[in-house]
């Protein structure tokens, strides 16, 4: 069991809060980058970014990201980069309710939630989201920051760029790509590939802006 602070204090935060303590560790403070509630699930907020590098001597030197993102990564990314250089460390989180590939590599501070399923040959990089229910099958890749969100399905062989966003309930056919910080609509059905930088969406999933 870890003592660890929660970077973040929204509705992101509360789930990565759950997960922490499903999974036996103890949620030790929140930081809430606006002071804006007074606890997480009952865990306190401790301070403010201004207060990493102090929470991390007197408190932890363990963290999690409870920053969400949904098409816009720059909050959750600019939390990562001051807690890094806080000094703080990032395990992957896992819900013990999700299953995970032994033969699947998972980066540093990324999150799979209740439900997910990782199957092998996967990698996901630093700080993506496998959210509730989703799958990434065989031999995927799921880039940094990237979130798959719940009940979205990425078929075997699969690349998801840097920072990008497949939204609830789509699916990717095996083999294709989403390119960096392009957001896929929920319900999408992706049928070939979508290039960096543009929104998507529909059954055949279509560019639309970008």
């Amino acid at each position: 069991m870890s003592d660890i602070l929660v970077i973040g204090a929204g509705g992101h935060a509360r789930c990565v809060a759950d997960t922490l303590t499903a999974a036996g560790h103890r949620v030790v403070g929140v930081v809430d980058l606006e002071m804006s509630a007074n606890d997480v699930l009952g865990a306190p907020v401790v301070g403010t970014d201004d207060d990493l590098a102090h929470l991390r001597a007197t408190v932890t030197s363990n963290a999690a990201l409870g920053i969400g993102s949904v098409g816009n990564t720059a909050a959750r990314r600019r939390a990562a980069v001051l807690a890094i250089e806080a000094g703080l460390d990032f395990e992957a989180v896992v819900h013990p309710a999700a299953t995970v590939s032994p033969f699947a590599s998972v980066g540093m501070g990324a999150y799979i939630a209740a439900g997910a399923i990782v199957g092998p040959g996967v990698h996901l990089g630093d700080f993506c989201i496998v959210n509730s229910g989703a799958v990434v099958d065989h031999d995927c890749e799921v880039g940094a920051f990237a979130h798959v969100a719940p009940g979205a399905i990425l078929s075997g062989d699969v690349r998801v760029g840097d920072d990008a966003h497949i939204g609830a309930g789509a699916s990717v056919i095996q083999g294709l790509t989403v390119g960096a910080r392009s957001l896929v609509g929920a319900g999408s059905v992706v049928t070939e590939d979508i290039r960096a930088d543009v929104v998507a969406f529909g059954n055949p999933c279509r560019v639309k802006r970008g």
